[in-house]
């Protein structure tokens, strides 16, 4: 089982585990096959389903890390597409799909492509926020240290915080001396900033 992603129960659906497990003898490089399969909770037991939900099409027989939302009346996949899995020496040709089904077992639409193969994109992660979504896109690891080998990008992530200023009586009888209006009445005040990391290739320290 390999890159599981757990979807809670709904009024007509058992809780579900959706995975990806080998589809062919061969871990990785040309003839290697990975498919998209499920799990489901009945009475406290999780039951697989003996055939796959969804496979690869084409010169993409090999998909994985499934994504699995319910909006609506539909259930959403977004999964990774790829000729086979990446081999020492080789390059990555990932491509992410998205892809609908009204059951979240059968009947999944016509894959469509969410990022294209020279993006790079390997894995997707959907984060609920209020009534909107948000979206983090990940590229893969170089799991045989192969080089050259793209790279991952920088990363950037937005972080909130006290600031480290003085205290709001402090500023109320500093801020008229100079002509501009008293802060507005706050036990603290808070700032919000970006930490990018420009180098995610680089080794840890130590």
């Amino acid at each position: 089982m390999h890159s599981p992603y757990y979807v809670p129960a709904s009024a007509d659906a058992p809780a579900r585990i959706y995975y990806a497990g080998r589809a062919a003898r061969r871990r990785e490089g040309a003839g290697s096959s990975y498919a998209i399969g499920v799990l489901e909770e009945h009475q406290g037991r999780w039951v697989r389903r003996a055939a796959p939900i969804l496979t690869g099409r084409a010169h993409r027989p090999r998909v994985l890390e499934p994504r699995v939302l319910r909006h609506g009346d539909r259930y959403i996949m977004w999964f990774l597409a790829a000729p086979h899995e990446v081999a020492p020496d080789e390059q990555p040709d990932y491509e992410l799909r998205s892809s609908t089904s009204a059951n979240g077992m059968s009947g999944w639409t016509t894959p469509e492509v969410f990022a294209l193969s020279a993006e790079g994109f390997f894995d997707v992660a959907p984060v609920r926020t209020g009534e909107t979504w948000a979206m983090v896109l990940a590229r893969g690891t170089n799991l045989h240290g192969t080089s050259p080998y793209p790279p991952k990008g920088a990363l950037t992530v937005f972080v909130s915080g006290t600031r480290a200023c003085r205290g709001w009586s402090s500023l109320t009888l500093e801020r008229p001396r100079r002509f501009r209006k008293p802060p507005v009445p706050a036990p603290f005040f808070l700032s919000a900033t970006a930490l990018r990391f420009s180098d995610a290739d680089a080794p840890w320290p130590g």
